[in-house]
């Protein structure tokens, strides 16, 4: 009776074992470096249970997990088996413990692994070990100044087939981030190994004085496993987390040196200023346009850095700056840039006019000494072609652009009116209530009729009011000039064609249906003739037009120009207000 008590016990006991068998656990490498990653790989035969993975959060970062199941049937007899993959990422160097993780009831077995201080982000390193994926993040610079962005680079070296690759976002206090475009891609070999080599830049621009650090930049992907580097169709199915790390990179931020207005402070590599006219004569004609250009190009800093500059206008002159052109283009690891200023000028009197010299301060980043470039001052005589007044081409923009008056101007006499009586400003009041009593009388008979139309008619009434504004009803050529301005000012590309026809129309009394008419009867004005070719891109194709300005001021040359004029009218004065 004792034995089969004894039996029973230990049969009981071994089915209770074979119940709960152990755990298997393993890694892909036990030795690694400091910033590579590793793949802990759960095995539990038909169980639902999730390993918990808590324990693991003490020594190390859990980057991804993945699962899988497979099913057999061997005589009959079915069985399948669960994979739990955890991609880790040890937070110290030296040995280490993967500890033993609960799965159910079970758990799985410690495993030992070693951490060396080895480098990830290293390029000579990585290529002497060997390494299949490495980051490497570098500068040409290693120290700046507050202000100055310096370019960093990003390189991943790749030596297998990897998949869904991602950066994690990153902060860096006390500077300002800034993507350089698209990552580049190329060939590179390091030591004995061929690399695959996906670069990105970014600019870094310090706000503060003192040490700047990048920080570890994590790229994460999956690679092919074991199987799907022998092929197969399962192989296909196995792929591996992955995680590299790049070595934290710190540069030296210096402050504005003493004695430089912050406001002022233009730090750069290098800076040259150029200037170039629309003509190379030094004539010009009375009410003719001439355009001025003005680039300056730098190295080591940002276009938006770069000053507003300002242009000191002569006596006598009329200017239309367009809006400025900058564009930044970082070439071999180094930042460039570019601002481009333009601005038209319309002499309204004979004679001659001075544009003063410019000056420009920097800073030489090389040298740490202030510099400057000037540009010089040019002169041009202005002769009149004898159908202008002193005030042939003047504009007046009031309030916010929209509402533009005209008024005519005429030459100067040399003889004094004599005052006005007292009479004349009686009868002139008297005349002015007269006026006022008739409007107010009609304003009273149009409300009346208008309170008797039906909502039909109101709507037509009010479809008639906005026939009656349209461009199609203006009648002179000023009022067409104004419209035409005013759609230059709001930069309106499909108003300026309209106002245009109808100015070109009304100005040589004859029907004008396309802006390449005006060109053809303007044949021997090259640059009106390109302004026109360009807003035509702008009106067709929907290219960039910048040139409201320039186009204001050819046109409204063409008035100034024309023999029977009595009056010249006031059509352009400052098309953006300085």
């Amino acid at each position: 009776m004792n034995r089969k008590v004894l039996s029973f016990i230990v049969g009981s006991l071994m089915m209770v074992h074979s119940a709960y068998a152990q755990v298997e656990a393993s890694v892909d490498h036990a030795n690694l470096a400091l910033g590579q990653s590793l793949t802990l790989t759960i095995v539990l035969p038909d169980s639902g249970d999730k390993p918990d993975l808590s324990p693991l959060n003490a020594n190390f970062e859990i980057y991804g997990t993945s699962s899988s199941s497979q099913m057999s049937i061997i005589n009959g007899k079915t069985s399948s088996q669960s994979s739990y993959q955890v991609t880790l990422m040890p937070k110290n160097p030296g040995k280490q413990v993967i500890p033993a993780l609960k799965v159910g009831n079970d758990t799985t077995a410690a495993i030992a692994i070693e951490v060396t201080q080895g480098s990830a982000a290293s390029g000579k390193s990585a290529a002497g070990s060997h390494r299949e994926l490495f980051a490497d993040v570098s500068s040409f610079k290693q120290s700046t100044y507050v202000g100055v962005p310096v370019v960093v680079s990003l390189k991943l070296y790749i030596a297998v087939s990897v998949a869904n690759l991602n950066l994690e976002q990153f902060d860096i206090p006390n500077a300002k981030i800034q993507q350089q475009g698209k990552s580049i891609q190329y060939q590179d070999t390091q030591g004995n190994t061929n690399y695959q080599v996906i670069e990105q830049k970014f600019l870094v621009t310090p706000t503060a004085a003192g040490d700047i650090t990048i920080p570890t930049l994590r790229i994460r992907g999956v690679r092919a496993g074991q199987n799907q580097r022998q092929g197969g169709f399962f192989g296909m199915m196995d792929q591996q987390p992955f995680v590299i790390s790049s070595k934290p990179l710190t540069i030296k931020v210096k402050a504005v040196p003493a004695g430089v207005n912050p406001m002022t402070w233009l730090p750069a590599n290098s800076l040259n200023v150029s200037e170039s006219w629309s003509q190379d004569s030094r004539q010009v004609k009375v009410g003719e346009a001439i355009t001025r250009t003005v680039t300056i190009n730098t190295d080591g800093v940002m276009a938006s850095s770069l000053p507003e500059l300002e242009f000191s206008k002569p006596q006598g002159v009329n200017a239309y700056p367009d809006k400025a052109n900058s564009s930044d283009v970082v070439v071999g690891g180094k930042l460039r840039a570019h601002k481009t200023f333009k601005i038209a000028y319309v002499p309204t009197q004979a004679g001659k006019i001075e544009f003063p010299a410019t000056k420009v301060e920097w800073w030489d980043l090389k040298s740490d000494t202030m510099q400057h470039v000037q540009i010089p001052a040019t002169s041009f005589e202005v002769i009149s072609d004898g159908k202008t007044t002193a005030s042939a081409v003047v504009a007046n923009v009031l309030g916010d652009g929209n509402k533009i008056a005209a008024s005519e101007s005429t030459t100067k006499t040399k003889e004094n009116n004599p005052p006005k009586s007292i009479w004349f400003y009686i009868a002139l009041a008297i005349g002015a209530l007269w006026l006022i009593s008739i409007l107010a009388f009609a304003i009273w008979w149009h409300s009346r009729k208008k309170s008797k139309q039906t909502n039909k008619s109101t709507a037509v009434g009010e479809a008639k009011v906005v026939k009656s504004v349209s461009i199609e009803t203006v009648t002179t050529e000023k009022e067409a000039l104004n419209a035409f301005i005013a759609a230059c000012k709001n930069q309106d590309i499909q108003a300026m064609n309209k106002a245009l026809l109808r100015f070109a129309s009304l100005h040589y009394n004859r029907p004008v249906y396309s802006v390449s008419d005006i060109k053809d009867l303007n044949a021997g004005n090259a640059k009106l003739a390109d302004l026109i070719e360009q807003f035509n891109l702008a009106l067709y194709r929907d290219a960039s037009f910048s040139h409201f300005g320039e186009f204001a001021a050819e046109i409204s040359a063409l008035m100034s120009k024309k023999k029977t004029v009595k009056a010249k009218d006031k059509s352009l004065d400052e098309f953006y207000p300085r």
